[in-house]
Order: C-alpha cells, then structure tokens, then sequence
C-alpha cells in the first residue's frame, strides 16, 4: 500500500476529530478525501481502505489513537 493512502487517510482522520466529528464521519471524511485524492479509486476499494486504516489510527480496543496535531 502507498506510504501516501496511509497518510492522506491519517490526516483527514485527524483534521475531522479535531473538528469534533464521530467516528462514523471521520469514516466518511477519510473517504471523501481519498476519493479526491485518487479519481481511480472506486468508492468500495476507498472504503474498504479507510476501514482497515482506521483500525490502525483508532484502535477498537481503547489503547492510544493516532493522530496527528
């Protein structure tokens, strides 16, 4: 996977938490941004990729997110 996808995933994630969005939007936001970021890109192949990522930048189990300042 692009070092790139983690990143641009990573930093939507971010700038929507700081915004005070839930989880579920934070979802959303990633993909919309990846979306735009990557016109090649499928809206399921988009969502599949945020989906595994952000188990990644915000684990299920509680332990520390994350996330960029």
């Amino acid at each position: 996977m692009s070092r790139s996808v983690y990143d641009t995933i990573l930093s939507a994630v971010s700038a929507a938490r700081r915004a005070g969005l839930d989880s579920a939007d934070q979802r959303m936001a990633a993909r919309v941004v990846l979306l735009a970021n990557d016109t090649d890109l499928s809206p399921g192949i988009a969502q599949l990729l945020v989906d595994q990522i952000y188990l990644d930048i915000c684990p299920p189990d509680g332990s520390a997110a994350r996330v960029l300042p």
